[in-house]
């Protein structure tokens, strides 16, 4: 008789035991899922704008720095140009003139 009770008690303690077993775990690796998910979510959305900043200020920096170089040697370039071409145009103009 305890046999007996014990041989239909057993399956039923194992289905009941899987069934609480499997939707625990089922539930924690929901859980844990959406929270590996969200982390990760919010850690590149971060690392994202970061890097968006980063290029932004990047970009400004070089794009000053460029700007200013460039004009600053376009400058130069165009005032010794011009300073020799007129200082060599009126040295021969001159001396032509003169001669």
């Amino acid at each position: 008789q305890l046999f007996f009770n014990y041989c239909l008690f057993f399956p039923l303690f194992f289905n009941c035991f899987s069934t609480v077993f499997s939707t625990v775990f089922q539930l924690f690796f929901n859980c844990f899922s959406t929270v590996f998910s969200t982390v990760f979510q919010l850690f590149f959305n971060c690392f994202s704008t970061v890097f968006q900043l980063f290029f932004n200020c990047f970009s400004t920096v070089f794009s000053t720095v460029f700007s200013t170089v460039f004009s600053t040697v376009f400058q130069l370039f165009f005032q010794l140009f011009f300073q020799l071409f007129f200082q060599l145009f009126f040295q021969l103009f001159f001396s032509t003139v003169v001669l």
